[in-house]
């Protein structure tokens, strides 16, 4: 469901929810067998999610005060008419490590528990397929 909300949605905020969504499934997933190396597990993944999303969500709110617009197609748009470039991107700084974090690029200091990791590869590839997408439906 995560996932399908995640895709289908053209508004940024609405995105921030989407991968909220994801992040409570994957950690119910990660957590199921209640043992500790899952329970320690599940709790670095979510703080470093939570550190990610606090990170797309202030970027999410710049996003909105530049441009007023948080659909992804009119703030594209009304980005080209932002005359300060270092905001924009500074901006895109933000998305793009924020990105990255859920995306898993950065390498973490303990990885998830390996039953877990089915679910965390389908959720790191809807987080690092999603931007390029939403690049090119907000460009033409």
């Amino acid at each position: 469901m995560g996932v399908c909300g995640a895709f289908l949605t053209g508004d940024i905020f609405n995105l921030y929810v989407w991968f909220k969504v994801m992040l409570s499934a994957s950690f119910v997933l990660m957590v199921l067998g209640g043992e500790r190396a899952q329970l320690e597990g599940g709790i670095k993944y979510v703080t470093l999610n939570l550190m990610a999303s606090a990170l797309f969500l202030a970027a999410v709110g710049i996003l909105y005060g530049v441009t007023g617009a948080l659909n992804m197609a009119d703030a594209a748009y009304r980005l080209k008419e932002v005359e300060q470039p270092g905001l924009v991107t500074a901006l895109a700084l933000m998305f793009l490590v924020a990105f990255s974090i859920k995306a898993a690029v950065f390498r973490r200091p303990a990885q998830p528990h390996p039953r877990a990791g089915h679910h965390s590869v389908h959720l790191r590839r809807s987080g690092a397929d999603h931007p390029p997408r939403r690049t090119i439906c907000a460009a033409s």
